[in-house]
């Protein structure tokens, strides 16, 4: 069902803002708020609701009042941030970042491919999430913050230049451009969220988390396209608090094997056609 419950806040200009689209299900929902208390502009949010799920879910819509399912789909703005529903953005992001494009209008009439990713990075559960990079970098100083998942999978999140973007100073905490790469070689296992347009190639909806793999066909997809990143200074998310551990978990590394080998049976062959092939992009 797409707007079985629709926002409160009417029609928008689609340039006026930014949407942040996310997913999950109700027992997720604790995050909408603090999530909305940082982001200060629309959210689309896709939850799944089978069976029994559906009343409860229907009732913590209610009380939010903030939900669009097929969340990028939904958006009603041009500019989207397709992210987890635990990854909370550093507060201003989304005015601050149509403010760094009205400095710079030539990026709104560049015919190139362009995307602009976000750093990751995650606390301990007793720390609150920080909502400056300085707070964020005495954090990371101190030991009580990373970035996201490097101990788990260091590739998928260490975009391009990290630690020089996590030394870098910057006091007048300006949303920028900070440095610009394209998806080959060294990063072919990354996984960028990024603030985008509802027109980029969209995520797969056969891959899941559980699976693994379910960003990974996404970011081919751009990499193909030569999509250029342009990683942002002073913006970010961090994940809610709580870092996890490496646990072995048998049963998602067997699906994770079998979405492999289902992307390597069938699903490239489907990308070539759609999207072309190019020898420095690979998943």
């Amino acid at each position: 069902m797409v707007n079985y419950i629709r926002a409160s806040h009417g029609d928008l200009r689609c340039c006026s803002t930014v949407t942040y689209t996310t997913h999950g299900d109700y027992r997720y929902l604790e995050n909408v708020v603090p999530l909305l208390e940082r982001w200060r502009a629309p959210v689309s949010l896709a939850l799944y609701a089978p069976g029994l799920d559906f009343r409860p879910t229907v009732m913590s819509i209610l009380w939010l009042r903030e939900c669009d399912p097929q969340p990028r789909n939904a958006a009603l703005t041009h500019f989207v941030l397709a992210s987890d529903i635990e990854l909370y953005p550093s507060p201003g992001l989304a005015i601050g970042f149509l403010q760094m494009l009205s400095r710079n209008p030539d990026l709104l009439k560049s015919r190139k491919n362009i995307v602009y990713p976000l750093n990751i990075f995650e606390v301990h559960k007793t720390v609150a999430v920080p909502n400056t990079k300085s707070k964020l970098q005495y954090l990371l100083a101190k030991g009580h913050a990373q970035s996201f998942h490097i101990r788990l999978c260091a590739a998928c999140h260490s975009g391009p230049r990290l630690q020089e973007w996590i030394n870098s100073m910057n006091s007048s905490n300006t949303i920028q451009v900070f440095h610009v790469s394209k998806r080959t070689a060294q990063y072919n296992y990354w996984e960028p969220i990024y603030i985008g347009t509802i027109h980029d190639p969209p995520y797969d909806e056969r891959f899941t988390w559980e699976g693994m793999w379910d960003k990974l066909t996404q970011a081919y997809a751009l990499c193909v396209l030569d999509y250029e990143f342009r990683t942002l200074d002073n913006a970010f998310l961090v994940h809610k608090p709580g870092i996890k551990r490496s646990i072995r978990n048998q049963a998602r590394l067997a699906k994770g094997l079998r979405t492999y080998q289902y992307i390597q049976r069938e699903i490239l062959l489907e990308f070539y056609e759609k999207y072309g092939w190019h020898p420095n992009c690979s998943i």
